[in-house]
C-alpha cells in the first residue's frame, strides 16, 4: 500500500517525466497497473447506465484519446494521482482537487467535452503559426492546484478528437496534469470507477500474456489471457466450446483459423465501436475485419490475432485497401495508388483529407500500416 505522502517524483524518475513532456504525442507504454483495487462494484449501476447511452462509443473514444496523450503513465499513477469518476450521463477526469476533463452526453447526438489547459502554451503555439480546431471558452474556473495559468476550453461539436489531435492542445493538457500530479495526489481516489477505466483502456493494448513462440492452439485454449477485457463470460464460453469441438485431424488448423478470425473480428468490433472509421457505416453485415499484414504473411500466430494488425472497414473500403489501392501514412492520412482512377476513387465516397483518429494509431498499428505501404508501393 502506497504512503499517503508518496509523491510522483518518488514513484517515477523525473527524467521520464521530462521526456514525456517533450514528446508532443508520446504513446503509453504498457505496464502493470498499480492501484488500490477497491470495490469492483463501486458505481457499477451508474457505469451500466452510461455504457448503455447511445453516445457512449463516441464518449469512450474521446476518453481514450485523453488518457492516451494527456495523462502521464496512467498504468502506474491510476487512482493515486488521477481519477475517473462515473456518472449516469458523463465522466470526469480529476487531478489533485480539480477536474481537468469532462465528457458528457450532449445535444444532437454529439457528446459535450471540456478540457482544462495551460492557455500560455496554446497562445504561444498560435502566435507561432500553429493551428487548432475551433473552440470556445467557458466561464473561468478557478482552482488552486493548477495555478493562475489555466483556462477551460470547449471544442465545437464533433471536434473533440481533432482537438485532442493538435500538438498545442496535447502539450497544454500534459503540462497542467503533470504539474498537478507532482504537487499532490488526487483528492477523489475513493470515487475512481475501475469498471469505467477498464472499458476505456480496453483496446489501447493487446494484453495477451502469450509469447510469439506459442501456438495459436495454446493461445485459444487460454482464452482468458487473450480475449479483450470487454469480452463477456458468455463470449468466452462460446469460444471455448468452438475450440473444444475441433478434432485432431488435418482440418483442425483450418478450424482454429476460423475461430481465430472470429476472435479477431470480435475484438476489432470492440476496438472500433462497431463502426467503420472511414465511412461511418455501422451495420455489421457491411463491415470487414481487415488485416494490415495478411494472415498468411504474419510471422506468428500471435501477430495474426493482434488487434493492432487490423482495421474495421466497410466492405468496399476493405477491398480497396486489400488490393493496395489505398493506404494510410503514420499520421493516419489517406494515401492512394496511381492505379486507382479518379472515377473509382470518387465512387468510394471517401474524403481525400480524411485521417484516422490518433487514438487508433498505436505504435504497432503504425508499423503494420508501414508494412502495407511497402508491400504495395504506396
Amino acid at each position: 500500500m502506497a504512503s499517503k505522502r508518496e509523491k510522483l517524483d518518488d514513484l517515477i524518475d523525473v527524467a521520464r517525466q521530462r521526456a514525456w513532456l517533450q514528446n508532443p504525442q508520446a504513446e503509453i507504454q504498457f505496464r502493470t497497473r498499480h492501484y488500490e483495487r477497491g470495490d469492483r462494484h463501486h458505481d457499477a449501476d451508474r457505469f451500466s447506465i452510461l455504457k448503455a447511452h447511445p453516445q457512449w462509443p463516441q464518449m469512450r473514444l474521446i476518453a481514450r484519446a485523453y488518457l492516451h496523450y494527456c495523462v502521464f503513465e496512467p498504468f502506474e499513477t491510476e487512482a493515486k494521482f488521477w481519477e475517473l469518476t462515473c456518472y449516469a450521463n458523463m465522466m470526469r477526469f480529476n487531478f489533485g482537487s480539480q477536474e481537468t476533463c469532462v465528457i458528457a452526453a450532449g445535444q444532437d447526438d454529439v457528446p459535450y467535452c471540456g478540457f482544462m489547459l495551460r492557455p500560455g502554451i496554446v497562445n504561444e503555439a498560435l502566435r507561432a503559426g500553429g493551428a487548432i480546431p475551433e473552440y470556445k471558452f467557458d466561464k473561468l474556473r478557478k482552482y488552486d492546484d493548477g495555478g493562475d495559468d489555466q483556462l477551460w476550453y470547449e471544442p465545437l461539436p464533433n471536434q473533440a478528437l481533432q482537438f485532442l489531435d493538435a500538438a498545442p492542445i496535447i502539450a497544454a493538457a500534459k503540462a497542467l496534469t503533470l504539474d498537478i500530479a507532482r504537487k499532490k495526489k488526487t483528492r477523489y481516489a475513493k470515487f475512481h470507477c475501475f469498471n469505467l477505466v477498464d472499458d476505456v483502456m480496453a483496446g489501447l493494448f493487446d494484453t495477451t500474456l502469450a509469447t510469439p513462440s506459442e501456438s495459436l492452439e495454446n493461445v485459444l485454449l487460454n482464452t482468458d489471457d487473450f480475449v479483450n477485457a470487454q469480452a463477456s463470460s458468455a463470449d468466452l464460453a462460446e469460444l471455448q466450446t468452438q475450440i473444444n469441438t475441433l478434432g485432431e485431424t488435418d482440418v483442425t488448423r483450418l478450424g482454429i483459423e476460423r475461430v481465430g478470425q472470429d476472435i479477431f473480428r470480435r475484438r476489432l468490433m470492440i476496438e472500433f465501436n462497431g463502426c467503420c472509421p472511414v465511412t461511418g457505416i455501422d451495420d455489421a453485415r457491411l463491415l470487414r475485419a481487415s488485416h494490415l499484414k495478411p494472415w498468411a504473411k504474419c510471422e506468428s500466430d500471435i501477430e495474426r490475432l493482434d488487434v493492432h494488425n487490423g482495421l474495421l472497414l466497410a466492405a468496399h473500403i476493405d477491398a480497396a485497401f486489400d488490393a493496395g489501392l489505398i493506404g494510410y501514412n503514420d499520421e493516419g492520412e489517406l494515401i492512394t495508388s496511381p492505379q486507382l482512377s479518379a472515377k473509382n476513387f470518387e465512387a468510394l465516397h471517401v474524403q481525400l483529407n480524411y485521417r484516422l483518429p490518433s487514438a487508433l494509431l498505436t505504435s504497432r498499428r503504425r508499423r503494420n500500416l508501414e508494412w502495407h505501404r511497402n508491400k504495395h508501393g504506396l
